[in-house]
């Protein structure tokens, strides 16, 4: 791996730190709660790091798989989680976290789609971008992105980054672009997607905005789009 980098590296899902899994448990219970209208989905993790996030949501379906009501179809039977980054991540997270049904690839999702077993679509249902946004220059090209993709498929985005009110603007950053305050993001999210979900990770979980549960400083932002639909 790049000495310069800021990837959190964990050979074993048991070594993750809880502020870093806890996003993608976050991001699986968002997936798991919605009613799709087949028996298999295919997830991009964009930006996938390590590896332990991609294949953390590739169990969680597989563990989710119940009998259908004719006793021959199974919701999340029949699934394929994608995760992209650069070479080097893509092999730390291939020695570690490789898993049938899992694929991790270098580039853009379609790289992934070459191979793929059969599922409902030909586009991801999910895309998840978790601490990604704030790498991207053309952030508001990527959540374009994602709305097109999405469109096609009816599909939901999941994304966290870093919350301005409590870690700065990120100029003090070497690695990201910048943070952004609660009116910037959703100012940009809406521009494409007309149903959105706002949550915040704290110091032990993540609880949409208005909960009244107690925590310490909001750390990040959860950014749930989907059902609705882009604009």
């Amino acid at each position: 791996m790049s000495e310069r980098t800021e990837r959190h590296l964990a050979p074993r899902m048991e070594d993750v730190r809880l502020d870093h899994l806890v996003r993608y448990r976050w991001a699986a219970e968002r997936i798991l709660e919605r009613d799709w209208p087949f028996t298999g989905l295919w997830v991009a993790d964009i930006g996938c790091g390590a590896g332990y996030g991609t294949r953390f949501i590739r169990d969680k379906l597989l563990a989710a798989t119940i009998p259908g009501e004719d006793g021959e179809e199974y919701r999340f039977s029949q699934n394929f989680v994608g995760g992209l980054d650069k070479a080097d991540a893509v092999a730390y997270a291939e020695k570690h976290y490789a898993a049938l049904g899992l694929a991790f690839g270098e580039g853009t999702w379609p790289s992934l789609a070459e191979g793929k077993p059969e599922v409902d679509s030909t586009d991801p249902n999910v895309i998840v971008a978790v601490e990604v946004l704030e790498h991207i220059y053309d952030d508001v090209g990527f959540l374009a992105w994602a709305a097109d993709v999405l469109r096609r498929s009816d599909g939901l985005l999941l994304l966290t980054t870093p919350n301005a009110a409590t870690r700065g603007d990120g100029s003090d950053d070497p690695f990201h672009v910048r943070h952004y305050t609660t009116e910037v993001l959703l100012e940009r999210v809406r521009l494409y997607f007309n149903e959105v979900e706002l949550w915040y990770q704290h110091s032990n979980g993540i609880a949409k905005a208005g909960s009244t549960r107690l925590f310490m400083a909001e750390t990040a932002h959860g950014i749930c789009v989907g059902a609705g639909g882009p604009l």
